[in-house]
């Protein structure tokens, strides 16, 4: 074994007891804000949790007074409180093929 593959293969070797060590202070993504307004309005909105069958739980957030209204994501229900922007739906799209 030569000294430049006997260093290689020492330096790829971890010690048992060492673990990855966790990332302090600022993390990746977009910043979180700061305090959402979510308990003042929180009365407003029933919540109703769908299981799916392979396990994932999803939320839903039904208006109290608003008829039809409901929303998918917190965001969506601190959009509506905050400004009155109804939750869309995206249209479907005609893919015409030639």
């Amino acid at each position: 074994m030569t000294r430049a593959s006997s260093a290689s293969a020492k330096s790829t070797q971890k010690s048992p007891g060492m673990k990855k060590k966790k990332l302090q202070g600022k993390k990746r993504g977009r910043p979180t804000s700061k305090k959402s307004g979510a308990d003042i309005w929180a009365f407003n909105w029933f919540v109703r949790p769908k299981i799916w069958r392979n396990g994932r739980e999803d939320y839903f957030y039904i208006h109290k007074y608003e008829d039809g209204l409901i929303c998918r994501s917190l965001k969506e229900v601190e959009r509506f409180e905050k400004d009155g922007t109804r939750p869309g739906r995206k249209a479907k799209r005609n893919s015409q093929k030639k």
